[in-house]
Order: C-alpha cells, then structure tokens, then sequence
C-alpha cells in the first residue's frame, strides 16, 4: 500500500514538476531554449539578446526598453528605436555567427508553436529550400527531442512536410521562399499571426538593383498584407546600402514605415567591447578580421558594408578586363613603383606593371607588400628587376622615403645593379586624389589585372578608404606616374594619355561610319 501511495505521490510530483516546467517556458523564452534545446543553447543569452526576446514578446518597445537598447546600437543608428506599444514590425539586424537564425528562425518559431502564442507562424527565407532547412529542424525536434515530447507530446499532425507542419495542438508552420506566391496562404480559417523573414535575398542577387527591387515590391506588396494582426520579425545582415532591409530603415527613420523598429547592431560597440562577450572576445574578432578582410568584416560582423559611391575602384570595373596572358615582351616596357616602409609596422610595396609600347594599355603583375629591413627590401627589388630589366622605377620623394631611395639605389650599384630610381614628389595631394588620378584608367580597360595572382593589390583597391593597408595602391600610383614619365626621368610626356585620346577617336571614327 506504501508504495503504491509513494508511486502515486511521484506521478503527482512528476506531473506538478511538468506543469512548471509548461509555465515557465511559455512566460520565459530564454528558459525554454536552455531546457528544451539545450544541444543549441548551451550559454546564457547576451545581454542584449534578452532585451530582444522582451521586444519579441511583448510586441512592443517601451521608452525604457529603448533606453536600455541604446548602448548596444551605434549612436546614428538609435533614431530606428521608436517606441510603439503595438508594433506591425521588427528588424533585428544582427551580425554573422551571433545565432540570430537558430534563436528567431528556429526556435523562437517552434516556441511560439508549442505555446500556442503564435496559431498560423509563416518562416521565409531566401529560397524554398532555405527556409525548409529551418522547418525541417523544427519537425526534427517535435518528432525526436525528448523533453518536448514529455511535456508536450505527439504533435504530429495530419500535414507532415519540411514545408508545412500542422500540428495536433492546433497551429502551423509554413515555409516559403522570397517571391514565392502568397495566394491562399491560410492554416484552416487563420491567416498568418507571426511572419519570420530570414535574410531573404540569395548571395547572387545582392549586387543586382533589379533584383533588390523586385524583393522590396514583393515584400512590401505580398508580404506585409498577408494578416491584419500579423506581427513581422525580420532577421538579416546587411549586405547592401540599397539592399531592402536597408531601404526599410531609411522609411523607418523619415517617418514613412510606423509602428516598425530597427535594431541595428555591430560586433565590436562604440566602447570597444565585443556585442557579445561571452561567445567573441575582441581578439578573437580582431583575428577574424585579420582572416577575412576589412570589407567582409565590415560587412558580415558590422553590419557597415562600403557604400558602391564610396569605393574609388569597383571590383567589377576590375573584373571587367581581367586578362589571361600578357602581349609578347618585346612589346613591352616594364616600370616599378616601390612605397617604402616608413615605420616599424608599416609595408614596403613593390607593384610592377609592364605597358604596352602599341597601345599604352598597362597589365598589373604580381605585387610585393611586406613589413621588411631595407636588405628584404633590396632583395625583392633585385628578383624583380632580374625578372623584367624595368625603365624606371618610381619611388615616393618625401624627405626620408627620398633618402632611403638613393640608399637603395646605392646598395644595388654595390651589387652590379643600377636601379632606374625615379623619385616622385607627392607634395600635398592626398591619397584619395592619388587613386583617383588612376581610377578611371582602371575603369576603361587602360589598367588590367590578371584573372589570378594580384588578389592582394586587389584587395586593397576595392576595400579604400576602409582597408587597413593601401600601401600597394600608391605603389600602383608610383609606377604608373614612372610610366608617364617615361625612361628618362625628365620628359613629362603621358603615353597612357595620348592613348587614350587615340583609342577615344578610333571608336568616334568607327561611330561616324
């Protein structure tokens, strides 16, 4: 009989156990990832994760809240806090490897479907299959997971898909991709309640205005007018200034998009401590940096991608004229242009070009950039002047970079070497109007870049002004000055410019035929 009563006193004990555990997790999200998908949430969430879940929650931002959003967001980017106490929308933009697919598109969605908070939930990404990666994890969990099926059961209902889920206790969840047909979305009498969006643009059609257009529309049109009450949660990192999200925010800030938030974060906050601390410490962001490149960082983890208007060199300007082989050598007239290391941690670049004595088209070649001794540096510069016997070779005339020019030149002399040096005054124009000067050769075929083997000049080109070097593009700028100037150092005749002028009437002359 004893044991009986004991058994009996568990169950009651198991099941009150249940009971708390089911309130707790329909009042705490936090809590119900850290129980319930523990193998995904095996952290506390950030600190200003948990203000995003209340924003979520609550479908509201309060002056309060905003207030303790604000240090976590860039100060030009706190106008897109506007409190509302019902809001349509939320764009919560997030940078890379911060979980904002697997908390919003994954488990926020199977929570709002367990606690019946959301009755019809709609989960868009940026294709079909995108978005039925995140359903499908969910129908894993509801099918497998063991505490979710101890404390809610056999959810199974009688549509079973990776796109759309029924479940027993009453709601759905819906998959579509971006641009998809909305017509006759409903789950029984119900139109949508909660819509996910989750980076809806694919990688290729970032750069493409007809294709950021047509999501806008699409979104805009179909989209925000698939429920009355629907509540929109727009997750994404910006990958475009004219991207739709980004156009979202502008409309938001000028009044035009009301009861709508944005919360724009970056990695690394105004104060210089890392957005979420107990995951990325700031080396580890600093370090991954230093891996993919300023402007991916800047991008990805900053959510600050370079404007196209800011870039003086256009990536697609350089693929544009990529060539594969060079024209034969003796058509060519090889030149150098070397910025030298001025300071413990600054690079000594070496960029050789060759131009072409026909057309005056010059060809980039593989480049030297490097922190080295002047011994490194005469070193390189030897290999290189072997390889192409330069005209000249253009080197930076600043006070020390001038003195340390004739030293090297002096070194070589030692070594049966007699260097072309060109020195070339920079006076007081900055480095901006210094790659500018060349920028429109670059954009009209006249400098060309070979289809492998100059990614790190490249590089640096495309990322000015926000690179951390650009060493290599005055080296650029050097060379091509030493090309104008031709062999002797004392004629100021621009042979790139005439051929500009020439290949500009040919293609006149052939119009006016």
């Amino acid at each position: 009989m004893s044991g009986l009563i004991q058994e009996l006193a568990g169950q009651d004990r198991s099941l009150l156990e249940k009971q708390q555990r089911q309130k707790q997790a329909e009042n705490d999200f936090g809590f119900f990832c850290r129980y319930y998908l523990s193998d995904y949430f095996y952290e506390d969430a950030a600190a200003y994760q948990k203000i995003l879940y209340e924003v979520a929650n609550t479908r509201s931002l309060t002056e309060d809240t905003a207030e303790t959003l604000k240090p976590f967001v860039r100060e030009k980017y706190r106008p897109l806090l506007k409190p509302s106490e019902k809001l349509s929308g939320a764009m919560f933009i997030e940078p890379r490897e911060h979980g904002k697919t697997v908390r919003w598109s994954f488990a926020y969605v199977l929570w709002c479907a367990l606690t019946k908070r959301a009755r019809y939930v709609l989960l868009i990404g940026a294709s079909g299959d995108a978005a039925g990666e995140n359903l499908g994890n969910i129908k894993t969990e509801i099918e497998e997971n063991e505490r979710i099926l101890e404390d809610y059961g056999e959810l199974k209902g009688d549509c079973w898909t990776n796109h759309r889920l029924e479940l027993a206790n009453g709601t759905c969840i819906q998959s579509k991709g971006s641009g998809a047909s909305m017509r006759g979305t409903r789950f029984r009498q119900y139109r949508p309640d909660l819509i996910v969006i989750d980076d809806v643009l694919k990688d290729d059609a970032i750069n493409s205005p007809t294709q950021r257009n047509k999501i806008h529309r699409w979104l805009k049109r179909v989209v925000f007018n698939l429920g009355k009450t629907a509540f929109i949660i727009w997750v994404n990192t910006i990958f475009h200034n004219d991207d739709p999200i980004s156009r979202l925010c502008r409309e938001l800030e000028a009044g035009d998009l009301v009861n709508w938030i944005a919360v724009r974060l970056s990695c690394i906050r105004e104060d210089g401590t890392p957005l979420w601390p107990e995951y990325w410490d700031i080396q580890s962001l600093l370090d991954k940096k230093k891996t993919i490149g300023v402007a991916a960082f800047s991008t990805e983890y900053m959510n600050e991608p370079l404007a196209d208007e800011e870039r003086i060199i256009q990536m697609e300007w350089i693929d544009t004229f990529r060539y594969s082989e060079l024209p034969p050598r003796n058509q060519l007239q090889f030149f150098l242009g070397v910025d030298p290391a001025t300071g413990a941690h600054d690079g000594t670049a070496e960029v050789p070009i060759a131009r072409d004595k026909e057309t005056g088209i010059i060809y980039v070649l593989p480049c030297f950039s490097e922190a080295c001794s002047e011994q490194q540096t005469l070193a390189e510069m030897e290999i290189l002047y072997k390889a192409y016997h330069f005209a000249a070779i253009g080197w930076e005339n600043v006070v020390f970079s001038g003195i340390y020019g004739k030293y090297i030149q002096k070194l070589g002399i030692e070594k049966g070497l007699y260097f072309p040096i060109q020195l070339i005054g920079v006076g007081s124009v900055p480095k901006e109007m210094r790659i500018r000067s060349y920028s429109m050769l670059v954009q009209n075929g006249f400098i060309r870049f070979p289809i492998k083997g100059c990614e790190n000049i490249i590089t640096q080109l495309t990322e000015f002004p926000m690179g951390a070097f650009d060493d290599l593009c005055d080296g650029l700028y050097l060379a091509v000055k030493a090309a104008e100037k031709g062999s002797t150092g004392n004629v100021a005749v621009s042979s790139i410019t005439k051929t500009i002028k020439t290949a500009a009437s040919r293609i006149i002359g052939r119009a006016r035929r």
